[in-house]
Parts: C-alpha cells; structure tokens; sequence
C-alpha cells in the first residue's frame, strides 16, 4: 500500500506510518511523479518487502473498517449525549 495525503490533517493519520504495511509519501503537494513511479518500481521489484508489509496489515483487522467507523462515531455521540443529560440534571 502506498499512502498520499491530500492535507495536513491527513497527515495526522498515523496508521500509514505505524502499521508496518504501507509507504508513507507524505503530502501530495510535494510528491512529485518520479517520487511515486519509484516507489512503485521498488515495491514492484521486492517481494520480500511486499510479504512484510502484507504481515504487518493482516495483524489489523481492516475488513470491518467502516463498521468499526461506525461503531466509534457512535459509542462517543452515546458519551456526549449523556453528558449533556448529567449537565442538565444538575442544572
């Protein structure tokens, strides 16, 4: 996997970084095409490398990704929501 941020904030995202299982280009503003054709070359040309890297993502479970998404939107709103029902019976 290869990962280009679109903006700063996505460059917050570290689980590019820290996964093991994917190069980081960093932002897309300064990656150039040579960047990126290299980088493909290189992947292309190590399998070792690609076998690492598919290991270090199969420790993740990606393929709930969005239900996980889901799942921690939700379970914070929950939080929130019962904050403000706290906050209001004390008032």
């Amino acid at each position: 996997m290869i990962t280009i941020s679109q903006n700063s904030r996505e460059m917050a995202h570290t689980f590019a970084r820290i996964s093991g299982g994917a190069v980081d280009l960093g932002l897309a503003s300064v990656v150039n095409d040579q960047q990126l054709v290299t980088t493909i070359c290189d992947l292309m040309s190590n399998r070792k490398r690609r076998e690492e890297m598919r290991a270090n993502l199969l420790r993740f479970n990606l393929k709930n990704g969005i239900d996980n998404v889901i799942h921690e939107i939700l379970s914070i709103y929950d939080k929130w929501r019962i904050n403000k029902r706290q906050e209001k019976e004390i008032e």
